[in-house]
């Protein structure tokens, strides 16, 4: 069962890249920040989840502008500086069980064959999300 679930969990992640691959000239609309402290009945700690609306433009339907919800769960680390909500590129890497979300990548150069832009981590990012899981669907 742990096999399916990771194969569910890298399938999301690929159909996403696979649709809307960089997210160039996207607009981040709304996002929520959900902290791990549930003071319902008694103290206890759950997962840091973080809800983003994206609209962006599918690759694979001739550029269609989509909304798009991503849900970030079991967030490991979350960095957001002031940001204009405008996604140039976003750099979108999988390390191992985690995944890491790369708004304000480095661009080091252009693929000549390809002429998309070779993207690095940022340590200066203004927008950075590190999570074990996530969902999106088009809205």
């Amino acid at each position: 069962k742990q096999k399916e679930r990771n194969l569910t969990k890298f399938i999301m992640i690929d159909k996403l890249i696979e649709d809307y691959e960089d997210f160039h000239d996207a607009l981040i609309l709304n996002f929520e920040y959900k902290t791990n402290i549930d003071l319902s009945d008694r103290f206890k700690q759950g997962s840091e989840e973080i809800y983003l609306t994206m609209s962006c433009f599918n690759l694979k339907q001739d550029f269609v502008r989509q909304t798009v919800n991503i849900n970030f769960k079991e967030v490991e680390t979350f960095k957001f500086n002031k940001y204009t909500g405008m996604v140039m590129n976003l750099l979108i890497e999988k390390d191992n069980e985690t995944f890491i979300f790369d708004f304000d990548p480095i661009i080091l150069s252009v693929d000549e064959n390809s002429g998309k832009f070779i993207l690095e981590k940022n340590p200066n990012s203004e927008l950075l999300i590190k999570c074990k899981k996530l969902t999106f669907k088009v809205i």
